[in-house]
């Protein structure tokens, strides 16, 4: 008997959730469907945990194998569901990821309205969202509601809401040359770009029930991507998927060791989580060390007796404790080096407090007027939204300017957050 449902299950690096999403399926109360599992090279972990559900006849499981500095290429999640769409035996298609779950009614509820309104070839239904936060308790919850039919379905339904008849695709595929479009642009919002394309002839018809409830924890897709900017800010802590650690510098991404992350004084709270479409677009280049040294650090040479901050490859001498008090140098994150350890880096601009004539202001500390922050590198004034400082752990320690002495310096194009791009650099 063929499927009368097929179902697409989304999954990457979520093991604590995955079981629950492929359990819901489980649960149906119509159970002629078939559920295609489709991995995109997550951990053993999580692999180990899909594992355990794949002897069910009407489970099938594939793998990408994709290659982590390949991940930037497409919208990951949108190419493994055209793989998954070229399998399909379905009457009826939906999706799923692998943190959400089904209610147990969902399909039949959904197939039978299919039958009852033959006019309707899309469906979508009210879905409960919760965040958690790391320690996966709730922090909220609302409810995205299904009320009213939609021609414009894109950025208002989430894809785990939705299911359509199956001969969509064939429409969709002549006419586009697939089904979902995974151009990396679209990796933060694939669903909306396939909404698009189906509501060029469809409408999106509402069942008001919660069908299904959706986690967000702080490393789903759409929280990571929350508050980043155009540019990946020089000098940031980051981490992929993966558990090792990286400092932004010179535009790319620098590998550093337990060792090199308790010399230089970096705090793990001050990591930046990013989505691997966005890490893994920065290259890779050699290790932070003693031989290549992070950016915006105080340093203080003990043979030298001096303090140093670093910034654009060069030592800028801190002339007095005044200089280290006014500019809000935290004297706990000062690092000890010997002073041979800079002699391959040039001497920069003095670094003085704020009322000396030439103040040159460090890189990567953050200024505010009464109503904007601003942040500086090599003398140029960028603002920064507020949301953006935050992200990136830069609200604390702010130093107070006045406006006038703002106009004073070059200004560079605003730091904002992205809301659909993903042209990511680094600054």
């Amino acid at each position: 008997m063929e499927p009368l449902i097929s179902v697409i299950l989304t999954s990457y690096n979520k093991p604590l959730f995955v079981g629950k999403a492929i359990e819901s399926m489980l649960a149906q109360t119509e159970t002629n469907w078939e559920l295609f599992i489709m991995d995109d090279n997550s951990n053993s972990e999580t692999v180990k945990v899909i594992k355990r559900y794949i002897e069910d006849p009407r489970i099938y499981y594939f793998n990408s194998n994709i290659e982590h500095k390949d991940r930037y290429k497409t919208t990951r999640y949108a190419t493994i569901i055209n793989d998954a769409l070229k399998m399909v035996k379905g009457k009826f298609i939906s999706y799923l990821t692998d943190d959400t779950t089904f209610s147990p009614e969902r399909l039949e509820l959904m197939s039978q309205y299919f039958y009852q309104h033959p006019e309707c070839n899309i469906l979508y239904s009210s879905q409960l969202v919760k965040q958690v936060n790391i320690e996966f308790r709730e922090i909220r919850r609302f409810i995205r509601q299904a009320q009213q039919p939609l021609k414009h379905a894109a950025f208002t339904v989430d894809h785990c809401s939705v299911m359509h008849r199956s001969e969509l695709i064939d429409e969709i595929y002549l006419k586009y040359g697939n089904y979902w479009d995974d151009n990396p642009d679209n990796w933060n919002h694939g669903d909306a770009a396939f909404w698009k394309r189906l509501n060029e002839k469809n409408i999106f018809f509402p069942i008001n029930k919660i069908l299904d409830i959706t986690y967000k924890t702080p490393h789903s897709f759409q929280t990571l991507f929350n508050s980043l900017p155009s540019n990946i800010i020089e000098g940031t802590i980051v981490k992929g998927s993966s558990e090792d650690i990286y400092y932004i510098q010179n535009y790319s991404r620098k590998k550093i060791t337990a060792e090199i992350f308790a010399l230089f004084k970096f705090s793990h709270s001050h990591i930046v989580h990013l989505p691997d479409p966005i890490f893994y677009k920065i290259p890779e280049s050699e290790p932070l060390g003693l031989e290549s040294l992070p950016n915006f650090i105080v340093v203080y040479a003990h043979d030298m007796k001096s303090y140093f901050y670093l910034e654009s490859g060069q030592k800028r001498l801190i002339v007095d404790w005044s200089t280290m008090k006014q500019l809000k140098f935290n004297f706990k994150n000062v690092v000890k080096l010997d002073g041979k350890l800079l002699t391959s880096l040039d001497d920069g601009p003095l670094l003085t407090t704020i009322n000396t004539k030439n103040f040159i202001p460090p890189g990567r500390k953050l200024f505010r007027t009464p109503s904007k922050l601003w942040i500086c590198f090599d003398g140029v004034m960028s603002e920064i939204d507020p949301r953006v400082a935050k992200r990136f752990h830069l609200e604390k320690d702010s130093i107070s300017i006045s406006s006038a002495f703002l106009q004073k310096y070059k200004k560079g194009n605003p730091i904002i957050p992205l809301s659909s791009s993903t042209s990511f650099n680094i600054l």
